[in-house]
């Protein structure tokens, strides 16, 4: 290349930068839309359900590069239900390009903090504009807004007997019922605190499970499940159940009163059983020498 073609070629690429630059500015200029909020979306954890501790990210989309945006200056967190994180929470933020930045929410909730949702919105426009200077006037995001389920409750169980107590049987059919769907659970976690017998057919997942009790004793029975043996989704901890309940394998005993030494005609005569029973009717008498 000679010294007039290489002074030649600068000069066309500096006429291309000079175009290219004004009609950016042009652009600009004639840009009079304000950017819009498209999506504020949760980005880590990606789940909807949380515990109530650590750290939640959302990432917020605008319609077009924007600057001006601060996590001090109007943007802030909503909620519903019980929920309640005044004074136990931090925020921070990270721009990723000039539409595209992460909130982060730090905080530590107990079970006394209630529980429900929590979303990340923006209070007031601040000082965020598009490159053309235009402010951001609507502040509700043009498509999704997603929230976190705040889950900082450990799930409770029900121990039950579906067929009833007390029983004669000596397999009592149990049925385990958890608030909540966990992991974790199985039969060594079954103890027959009272009474002697075993578990057997355990079986379920989620939030329900049933066992059989088979008794070699009678009389009363206990059976338990302690605290912390499960988790739900999130990794809260279970509280623990008790069933009590009875094996009678003894029949009830009867006795008749009030029964006249001699009768001519109608009389009534006072049944008591040593316990409660069911099914005894008139039909149940048997009158002899009469």
């Amino acid at each position: 290349m000679t010294a007039s073609s290489f002074r030649n070629y600068i000069a066309l690429a500096l006429v291309a930068v000079i175009c290219t630059v004004a009609s950016v500015r042009t652009a600009l200029a004639q840009d009079t839309t304000p950017p819009r909020i498209v999506s504020i979306k949760r980005y880590d954890p990606a789940a909807e359900r949380v515990d109530g501790t650590g750290t939640l990210t959302w990432e917020v989309t605008f319609s077009e590069p924007v600057t001006g945006v601060n996590v001090f200056g109007g943007v802030g967190y909503g909620k519903s239900g019980s929920l309640d994180i005044r004074g136990t929470y931090s925020v921070s933020q990270v721009d990723i390009s000039q539409s595209v930045y992460h909130f982060r929410i730090s905080f530590d909730l107990g079970p006394s903090d209630g529980a429900g949702t929590i979303f990340l919105a923006f209070a007031s426009a601040g000082n965020i504009v598009d490159l053309a200077g235009n402010a951001i006037t609507n502040l509700s995001p043009t498509s999704a807004t997603e929230h976190y389920r705040i889950d900082n409750v450990g799930p409770t169980l029900s121990i039950t007997a579906p067929g009833g107590l007390p029983t004669n049987s000596s397999v009592i059919p149990l049925r385990f019922t958890f608030s909540e769907a966990v992991t974790g659970f199985d039969a060594s976690d079954i103890s027959l605190t009272t009474g002697t017998g075993t578990i057997s057919n355990f079986s379920g997942s989620g939030s329900t499970y049933t066992a059989d009790l088979t008794l070699s004793s009678s009389g009363a029975f206990q059976v338990t499940v302690a605290d912390t043996i499960a988790t739900d989704q999130v990794g809260n901890q279970n509280t623990g159940a008790t069933l009590n309940g009875t094996r009678d394998v003894t029949v009830p005993g009867a006795a008749i009163a009030a029964l006249p030494a001699t009768v001519s005609g109608p009389f009534t005569v006072t049944v008591s059983f040593d316990e409660d029973v069911t099914g005894f009717s008139a039909g149940d008498f048997t009158v002899t020498n009469g």
